[in-house]
């Protein structure tokens, strides 16, 4: 009989545990039949009963072939609770998912946009955003995968591992790349869209105000050049002060501001998700 006191109690209710889940590497996890049953359509694969009453001074013990790091996620999840506190690694998560399917634990429940084991997952995202991004695809976790997208837009996607884009699949690895260049695309129109100068003006000529109209199309081809999905406003609005700072003319500036703003706000809201 398996002592619970010498047993590992991560889940703090006022119900005493009554299963003892046993992992490969000899961890004992005490936790409660009813949270089990209640999140498993397989019954943990058939380890527990059907409608059993384990008690705590007799816990119902089982054995699972998988080591305590992937049971400690998948028992997080019958909690609904998060396990950050772990610092669980990325290729920890990913080995949990497989798991979490074995003992019967819907992914698209438990891996829902604002679940637990999804915002952890969206930790790891902004350095491991394409690994995320397939790891999501693969299992056809959709929230998953579009919060996710948003992390890639920095990434050049002709650098991206072709075991990854064999992993999206074709379904997400196309809209994956019609996010990146549909944004690019409208980035080209954005900086390509015409600077109206004023009118002809004694303090400034229409030759003037078509030198600042040329300086802001030069200033414009520089940004996009070197720019990615992920442009940030910073950069747009340096692009234009700049040039607002080597104008003289309080018009010019003004139309340059004007047009800054507008450039800025329709970048800023521009979809960054798939």
């Amino acid at each position: 009989m398996v002592d619970l006191e010498s047993a590992y109690l991560p889940f703090k209710t006022f119900l005493r545990p009554n299963v003892v889940i046993v992992s490969t590497d000899n961890i004992f996890f005490a936790v409660h039949y009813h949270r089990l049953i209640a999140a498993s359509f397989n019954n943990f694969i058939g380890f527990l009963p059907y409608n059993a009453k384990p008690l705590p001074e007799s816990p119902l013990t089982f054995i699972v072939p998988d080591h305590s790091d992937v049971i400690n996620i998948v028992l997080h999840c019958t909690y609904d609770l998060p396990c950050d506190e772990f610092n669980v690694p990325f290729e920890v998560l990913a080995a949990s998912l497989p798991v979490l399917s074995k003992y019967g634990l819907s992914l698209s429940r438990y891996l829902a946009r604002g679940t637990p084991l999804n915002n952890t997952f969206l930790h790891h995202a902004p350095i491991r955003s394409i690994d995320t991004y397939a790891l999501a695809a693969s299992n056809g976790l959709e929230d998953l995968a579009v919060a996710a997208s948003s992390y890639t837009l920095p990434i050049k996607l002709h650098h991206m591992p072709q075991h990854s884009a064999n992993k999206m699949g074709t379904f997400y690895l196309h809209r994956l790349y019609h996010l990146h260049m549909s944004r690019m695309d409208t980035l080209r129109e954005l900086l390509d869209a015409r600077l109206f100068p004023h009118v002809e003006k004694p303090h400034c000529s229409v030759e003037q105000t078509q030198v600042v109209c040329r300086s802001y199309q030069l200033a414009g081809a520089k940004v996009f050049i070197s720019a990615s999905p992920a442009l940030s406003r910073s950069r747009l609005e340096v692009m234009i002060l700049g040039l607002i700072k080597a104008v003289d003319c309080p018009d010019c500036k003004a139309s340059l501001d004007a047009h800054m703003k507008d450039l800025v706000m329709k970048w800023m809201l521009l979809q960054r998700t798939i």
